[in-house]
This record gives C-alpha cells, sequence and structure tokens, in this order.
C-alpha cells in the first residue's frame, strides 16, 4: 500500500507536509508527500492539471490511502477519481469552501462513487470551510467527521490521523 500526501496551496504547509510523512514513515509505509510546483518555482501558480501530470508519475498497481489538506483535498478529491478501485482510505483535512461551485461539486460527485472509508476533519472556526459549507459540499457522501476546536486553518494533525489509521488497521503499531 502507498500513501499519498497532498498538501496545502502554499509553501507555507511544507511543515505538516514533512510531519506527516514523517509520521508514516516511523510506520515503515511507502509515502509521497506532493510539493507543488509553484513551491519551487515561484513565477508559476497552482495549475491543477500540471499537478495530476506531475502526480500521474507516482501511480503504479498499488493500492493507495489519500490525505489531503485545503486545496489538497480537491487534488486528493481527482486522484481518487482517477484511481477509483485502487483507494483503500481517504482522509480530507480542512476541506476549503469557497474554491468555486465546479470545485466543490466534485467532492460529492466522485466520493459517492468511492468505496471505502473516508473522513473529514474539519477545524470548528476554519476561516476557509465554514462547518455548514463543509457539510453540504459533502452532501451524499457516507463519510466520518471529526471537528478540531481552532479558529484556524492549520491542520498539524499527524497524531490524529496516526490513531485513524491505526483504529482502522491500515497502520499497525511498531
Amino acid at each position: 500500500m502507498k500513501f499519498i500526501y497532498l498538501p496545502g496551496n502554499g509553501k507555507v504547509n511544507e511543515g505538516e507536509l514533512h510531519a506527516f510523512v514523517r509520521m508514516l514513515e516511523d510506520h515503515n509505509q511507502t509515502v509521497y508527500g506532493h510539493q507543488y510546483l509553484h513551491w519551487a518555482d515561484e513565477s508559476l501558480s497552482f495549475d491543477e492539471q500540471n499537478e495530476l501530470d506531475v502526480l500521474h508519475e507516482e501511480f503504479n498497481d498499488d493500492e493507495y490511502v489519500i490525505l489531503g489538506k485545503s486545496i489538497g483535498t480537491y487534488v486528493a478529491v481527482k486522484v481518487a477519481e482517477l484511481l477509483k478501485e485502487k483507494v483503500r482510505f481517504i482522509i480530507l483535512m480542512g476541506i476549503p469552501t469557497g474554491i468555486g461551485e465546479d470545485k466543490t461539486l466534485q467532492y460529492s460527485k466522485v466520493l459517492s462513487e468511492i468505496d471505502c472509508p473516508i473522513y473529514v476533519i474539519q477545524n470548528d472556526k476554519d476561516p476557509y470551510g465554514a462547518l455548514d459549507e463543509m457539510r453540504k459540499v459533502m452532501d451524499g457522501v457516507d463519510y466520518n467527521e471529526i471537528i478540531m476546536e481552532a479558529d484556524n486553518h492549520i491542520y498539524m494533525y499527524a497524531e490524529e490521523v496516526e490513531n485513524i489509521l491505526l483504529n482502522a488497521g491500515i497502520l499497525e503499531n511498531v
């Protein structure tokens, strides 16, 4: 099984990326922590298709656990759409609800067709994703909701994600 971690858009999310990759590697897992193209080249901006092209190079016959934060949750949905039956588990953190209806409609459309456990971790006062709006985005999707008390868009929840994956039998204690 391979893990894919898709961070938030800004390079400020690099710390979260490394924390999640480290936690998964501590469990002897194969992890691909995606670094967006514009992190290395500031003349670029986020481009969904370019990022999916880079990610496509990581895909093979493995089964996948997909984790995403912020815009990475949208990229996770697009990756899940590509990998479909190879996806075994999805965790989305900080779903941004102001990214445009064309994108938010993809969450329920794609995820309602994926047959695996889906978890959403959302801060109760996330400035980029109000709870009621996040729930509208996820309407029609069978998912587990974990609400964290926080008034920010910071999702340093590696320990909580580790516990979810341990309890689900995806990870084992080492």
